[in-house]
């Protein structure tokens, strides 16, 4: 029977060691540049090193696989078989490694999803805001479309809330501070007040004169107030999500009431300046703070008055002209 010399089957052996090792080598520069470039940016360092460390035990167990194990007692044909049962205990914990990497696989496919459900709600969020942003700029404008020169309600105002109500849905909410979904809820809140008392049954029972007193005072004003709350948390909670729309016409105060706000400094708001009584003043003096109001009607000494319904009224006469 045709037998190999031992310097044949020393050099078979170190050739099919050598490409083996190649091939180890080779597979573990793929996947270390795979989970640089694809894994590194969607997960925790921790686990992008565990994943390089683990990668690393499995080519360094191959190469020791074809290198150091003993092939004493193994010759002809049969020698990988013979090896293989030689060594059955490196084969177990060959097993076990790729268990190991077969969880640290699992693992990082769930953390991996779950960073990107995440992207993908604050992607969601950051759309909403800026919708909501613009939703309440155009209803301000129809609030403004609808008062008289004075500022008193005249009209009953065209208003929309679709994205504020999606702002306060269950899947993005929780990425948003909680005075924000406070300003939302209230606003959210009074407009429905405000649709109930402008439904048609309520409106026939209103004269137009009333308007103000009824419908003001009752709902549309607090909503108001709520909406450029909302304006202004927005701006300083959230700036480079907001800061394009916040620019946009109309807005010029608001992101200096945001930066203020930001900055633990406060502002007032009322629906006319007529409203601040002495005390207010006082405090409005005392904290060098100003007062944000829909209507000046009233100069008040010493104080930054920022009058909202002018600068809404004067975008609605720039868009009929």
């Amino acid at each position: 029977m045709w037998k190999d010399s031992g310097d044949a089957r020393q050099q078979r052996w170190t050739m099919i060691r050598a490409i083996g090792t190649l091939v180890t080598l080779a597979a573990f520069a793929a996947s270390a540049w795979a989970a640089h470039k694809y894994l590194r940016p969607h997960t925790s360092r921790m686990m992008y090193v565990a994943t390089l460390a683990t990668a690393t035990a499995v080519a360094l167990l191959a190469t020791a696989y074809f290198w150091v194990f003993q092939a004493a007692g193994c010759s002809g044909h049969s020698d990988f078989g013979c090896l293989l049962n030689v060594n059955q205990g490196v084969l177990t914990l060959v097993a076990l490694l790729t268990a190991a990497v077969a969880v640290w696989a699992s693992l990082l496919t769930t953390e991996a999803n779950r960073r990107q459900a995440r992207r993908v709600a604050l992607t969601r969020a950051r759309e909403t805001l800026v919708a909501t942003l613009d939703e309440i700029r155009h209803n301000l404008e129809h609030v403004a479309l609808a008062c008289r020169e004075d500022g008193s309600l005249s009209g009953i105002p065209q208003l929309s809330v679709r994205s504020m109500e999606y702002l306060l849905g269950p899947e993005i909410r929780p990425y948003f501070l909680s005075d924000l979904l406070r300003r939302a809820d209230m606003a959210l809140r009074n407009y429905e007040r405000f649709q109930r008392a402008a439904s048609r049954s309520s409106v026939a029972a209103i004269a137009p004169q009333q308007y103000h007193s009824v419908l003001w005072e009752g709902s549309l004003g607090p909503f108001v107030a709520q909406s450029v709350h909302f304006l202004i948390v927005a701006g300083a909670g959230y700036r480079a999500w907001s800061e394009a729309e916040l620019r946009r016409p109309g807005l010029q105060d608001i992101l200096r009431l945001s930066d203020r706000l930001a900055a633990d400094r406060e502002y007032y708001y009322e629906n006319r300046s007529s409203e601040v009584d002495d005390r207010a003043l006082a405090e409005l003096r005392a904290h060098d703070a100003p007062l944000v109001c829909w209507v000046r009607d009233r100069d008040l000494d010493g104080v930054d008055v920022i009058e909202l319904y002018r600068r809404f009224s004067d975008l609605t006469k720039l868009h009929s002209s």
